[in-house]
């Protein structure tokens, strides 16, 4: 079941709303420029409430599995992508709102919040920095490339100029 594009954070917040549901492939455009295809609709379970001083909350998780390119051997690799999350509701006019420390602020514009951009951005910053298989299932063979000590004499940055001495 699809997920709503877009909420007002403080009413779900008002009733304790809970939120399962899923986001369309074609809504996460900015995620797919970053990886090789989204394989299935990302999953999300999201939380609003409101905190003992006042202010919304946005707390779940997020998930999608996709395919990126391997660093090692430029073939596609499966991974999934995860991201867990609390967020605060915060207004662009009082920037007080904006300074608790462990808790990220979103900005909503006018009341409405776009869930789909949201969780598309909470999966862009879970994204892998590198992205490869485990060693051995690449599709090149990188056992060829291991260093072997024993076939090489160590030298030192010196050595040259003890030819020369001699």
């Amino acid at each position: 079941m699809p997920l709503p594009a877009q909420v007002d954070p403080r009413k779900l917040a008002l009733r304790s709303a809970e939120l399962v549901g899923d986001i369309p492939v074609n809504s996460m455009s900015r995620l797919a420029s970053a990886v090789v295809r989204i394989n299935d609709p990302a999953k999300a379970t999201i939380v609003f409430k409101i905190d003992e001083s006042g202010f919304t909350l946005i707390s779940g998780s997020v998930s999608v599995s996709a395919f990126a390119q391997c660093q090692r051997c430029l073939h596609e690799v499966d991974i999934c992508i995860e991201s867990e999350f609390i967020l605060r509701i915060v207004s662009q006019e009082n920037e007080e709102d904006w300074k608790v420390k462990f808790i990220d602020p979103v900005v909503i514009d006018k009341g409405i919040l776009d869930l789909y951009q949201m969780l598309e951005d909470e999966l862009i910053l879970a994204l892998p920095i590198v992205n490869y298989h485990e060693i051995g299932q690449c599709a090149n063979n990188l056992d060829k490339f291991t260093y072997n000590s024993s076939s090489i004499t160590q030298t030192g940055p010196f050595d040259i100029l003890k030819q020369l001495k001699n």
